[in-house]
């Protein structure tokens, strides 16, 4: 049985605030550094998003009929693969044709995902050959693909972690002997989330000599959280164009400034580099991920490929500017709540007081729902 958080108050040091129309956009406006609501952590499965419609829009999760949303597992990803929310003070305007993509907005923030090595968990990283790991990666999907077609799905998540295991720990082993041979010079090596491609939930993790990733990049625990509804100053990289159901849903590509690989990481085409594998399954996750739900595959503009820094800096500074236009009344809002504590050219600005006395009275938690386990795996294959 899962439990789910439903409802998230945002605050600073005078009380509540929208996380919307109150954090600023820029973290650094002269080093052209943003701010971002963590909604989703990494690897966790909640549909969680800023509310548009109540008043300071909460952080809530999602319901569609009557039931709390959570993203499926599609094999090999587990839950979200970054870092997921939105850039504050942004709004894709529904209303307005993106010069770009031909498509009008989405009525929404415009998402980020931030791709450093922030995790929400105890999440582990493999050290092993590239070669070796897109293998390995390729034979467990196949097998899994053939396993479920002749079993029950139990059976088919049985067989996985049976099989997986007993791949990775040989794996492990012929790596081990590899790396310490003069073929290791002459071979490229990565460290990759080992849930980018297995998850972090199967109960053998635990057992197999795999580093935390706090180890490897020098952080502790309790740095390494992102927690949700925290405000992370990051450093955009790229943008893709997904087009969901005929509406723009611009995906900002970005990393913590505080993040190991900020330095290095300053254009889209550093993430191929120093995170290899990871934009072919940021477009792989993007493309299949509401499959399990029985829609079709997501689309995209551009053919899928990923825009560059200067691009998406562009992008975000247009949805500043519509973003503008609703906070000052001069845009329809079509029921998203504008009200704030801090935007004083805004009609919508409301005393500190009386936002206090919304939060105050709101409905209290209730207890807790149990859901269906979301945790089953996805076999999902892609064309």
């Amino acid at each position: 049985t899962r439990f789910a958080i439903v409802h998230s108050i945002s605050e600073d040091e005078n009380g509540p605030i929208s996380p919307l129309h109150d954090i600023p956009l820029f973290a650094d406006e002269g080093q052209k550094t943003f701010n971002m609501v963590v909604e989703i952590p990494r690897w966790t499965n909640a549909k969680m998003e800023i509310n548009l419609k109540e008043v300071l829009n909460p952080i809530k999760q999602d319901i569609k009929k009557g039931k709390l949303r959570f993203v499926a597992n599609c094999f090999p990803h587990h839950g979200y693969i970054w870092n997921y929310g939105a850039i504050p003070q942004t709004w894709e305007n529904p209303e307005i044709l993106d010069e770009s993509t031909g498509c009008k907005g989405d009525n929404d923030p415009i998402d980020v995902m931030e791709i450093g090595y922030r995790v929400c968990t105890n999440c582990f990283y493999y050290k092993g050959h590239i070669s070796t790991l897109k293998l390995l990666k390729d034979k467990i999907n196949n097998e899994l693909l053939i396993s479920a077609k002749k079993k029950s799905m139990a059976e088919a998540q049985e067989w996985e972690f049976q099989r997986t295991s007993n791949l990775l720990t040989s794996t492990l082993k012929k790596d081990q002997r590899v790396l310490g041979s003069s073929l290791a010079t002459t071979r490229a090596t990565t460290t990759m989330p080992l849930a980018d491609f297995l998850g972090n939930s199967f109960p053998y993790v635990s057992k197999l000599p795999l580093q935390p990733f706090w180890w490897k990049s020098g952080a502790s625990p309790s740095v390494a959280v992102a927690k949700r509804g925290e405000v992370l100053q990051v450093k955009v990289l790229g943008a893709i164009a997904l087009i969901d159901e005929g509406e723009t849903d611009w995906k900002i590509i970005a990393i913590d400034v505080k993040d190991p690989l900020a330095e290095q990481l300053k254009e889209i085409s550093d993430v191929e580099k120093h995170l290899p594998g990871l934009l072919k399954a940021t477009l792989e996750w993007l493309k299949i991920y509401k499959i399990p739900e029985g829609k079709p595959e997501n689309q995209f503009a551009f053919n899928g490929e990923a825009k560059n820094r200067e691009f998406a800096l562009h992008i975000i500074e247009e949805v500043h500017k519509y973003w503008k236009l609703l906070i000052k009344k001069e845009a329809e809002a079509g029921g998203i709540s504008c009200a704030n504590v801090s935007n004083v050219d805004s009609p919508f600005k409301i005393e500190q007081k009386e936002a206090e006395e919304i939060v105050n009275k709101s409905p209290q938690p209730g207890p807790a729902q149990s859901v269906e386990p979301v945790g089953m795996y996805h076999p999902v294959q892609v064309v």
